[in-house]
């Protein structure tokens, strides 16, 4: 799953526990919602390390 899709399945798992009672599953999607942000994050500082690389071969080309 990419982390946006953990993100909204971990919300949906974590509102489903909350009104079940049910703490397990709560604390399930709990976890499984910040798994998918740290994925997003990861995902985004890796884009953004390329685009940084690609601006300075840019300037280093002299393009």
């Amino acid at each position: 799953m990419g982390g946006q899709e953990d993100q909204a399945v971990g919300t949906a798992k974590e509102f489903e526990g909350k009104v079940t009672g049910d703490a397990d599953r709560e604390t399930e999607g709990k976890v499984q919602n910040a798994l998918g942000k740290v994925e997003t994050t990861a995902d985004d500082a890796v884009d953004n390390a390329k685009g940084a690389a690609q601006v300075a071969g840019d300037k280093l080309g002299g393009r």
